[in-house]
């Protein structure tokens, strides 16, 4: 059980989305987060920008929708990244544009840099994954909260 969350863990670390297994199979997989930076760190200086990781969530936005209608849906992304497409769906028509899953992958650009300076270091996703990888061993969250955290619940439209 440990072993199938770790490896959760590590595809999702290792990119913006956890790919489907045929994406997965054409791919290397990213043994620590700091393969997941390596691709994205365009300009080799250590660190993550945000238009760098821009730029690898649209590709890997391009590489996930499999049909290329411009949209994602759950059976492009199965397991975490289906339970995601819910969480980051903001019209709720079941599926994710390219709009919504930029956003998603902004959100959580913000959520791992740490020090709000724009840039993703080495440290700040290192402190990240320990931190992801101890909820999981808590079991306290879905492995798609590394992904897009739950949504507090809306209250009832009066």
């Amino acid at each position: 059980m440990h072993k199938q969350l770790f490896v959760v863990v590590a595809a999702i670390l290792a990119a913006p989305l956890a790919m489907p297994a045929s994406v997965a199979a054409q791919q290397p997989p990213a043994a620590n987060p700091k393969a997941g930076m390596a691709r994205a760190d365009a300009n080799m200086d250590g660190k993550i920008s945000r238009a760098e990781a821009d730029a690898q969530a649209s590709q890997r936005f391009d590489r996930l929708d499999a049909n290329h209608d411009g949209f994602l849906t759950p059976d492009e992304m199965p397991g975490p990244g289906a339970r995601m497409i819910g969480r980051a769906d903001a019209d709720h028509d079941g599926k994710l544009a390219r709009p919504e899953f930029l956003v998603q992958s902004g959100n959580r650009f913000d959520r791992i840099d740490a020090n709000r300076d724009g840039q993703i270091t080495a440290d700040e996703m290192k402190a990240w994954t320990e931190n992801a990888r101890a909820a999981q061993r808590a079991s306290r969250t879905d492995p798609a909260d590394a992904i897009a955290p739950a949504q507090p619940a809306r209250p009832p439209a009066q």
